[in-house]
């Protein structure tokens, strides 16, 4: 079994490899569109002056705190402004071992490899939006949950809450993935019982309340872990503590 499971992370792992070079090869060649121009100009100010506001308007803080030390460490370039989403990108495959559980290895690998060359995942991953931080930031959330399910260890909830506030912070509209990942978790409660498992639908909600009921203080301090997230990424910066 250990060996099995190695060799699915070596697996993986060269999934990620080649997920990397493709999207970082090239990477500064294209010159900026003009939604990565709009995000550019914002974060050079926000380096420049070292003042920053939420604006919903803007999209979410993440890139621009992000940016901000790429342009600080390493200069402003087309190529570095995107290195942050392709790194995000390219990493993205390795989030299939959290579902490692569910599936089988074969299919921990395919899954890797979905992640790492679908096309779309593989252009938004050299462009300088957030869709795909908030789509890798949901999966990883979802996964880390379910990780925590499967193996009751509190450091999976920790990830997932930290995950979810930086899913947040990506676009307002990760609301609508959270409205998604609701109704997919109501279609689940009634999974067993379709599965012939005989489990009615309030019989099911009573055992996952006591369930949950019984990791009271892990889900407290997860929610610590979310709300301190949050401010970290939402919190103004500068002058901007001054704004009305």
């Amino acid at each position: 079994m250990a060996h099995s499971r190695d060799r699915v992370r070596v697996a993986v792992a060269a999934v990620v490899a080649l997920a990397l070079v493709a999207r970082v090869v090239g990477l500064g060649s294209r010159p900026f569109h003009w939604d990565e121009a709009r995000v550019g100009y914002w974060t050079l100010r926000y380096a420049e002056t070292g003042v920053y506001e939420y604006r919903p308007v803007a999209g979410g803080p993440l890139l621009y705190h992000v940016g901000k030390w790429v342009v600080r460490l390493g200069g402003a370039s087309d190529g570095l402004a995107r290195l942050p989403v392709a790194l995000v990108g390219g990493l993205l495959p390795a989030a299939a071992l959290l579902f490692r559980g569910r599936l089988r290895d074969d299919e921990t690998v395919a899954t890797a490899a979905v992640l790492g060359f679908a096309p779309l995942l593989v252009y938004y991953g050299r462009f300088l939006r957030a869709d795909l931080l908030a789509a890798a930031a949901a999966l990883v959330a979802v996964g880390a949950v379910l990780r925590w399910v499967d193996t009751d260890r509190d450091r999976y909830l920790y990830a997932a809450a930290a995950t979810v506030a930086v899913a947040a912070a990506t676009s307002g509209f990760v609301v609508a993935t959270l409205v998604v990942t609701l109704v997919a978790g109501v279609v689940a409660v009634d999974h067993r019982r379709v599965a012939g498992a005989g489990e009615t639908v309030p019989a099911a909600l009573a055992a996952r309340s006591r369930w949950l009921a019984a990791r009271a203080t892990p889900l407290a301090r997860a929610l610590f872990v979310f709300l301190g997230t949050w401010a970290v990424l939402f919190a103004p910066r500068g002058a901007g503590l001054l704004t009305e």
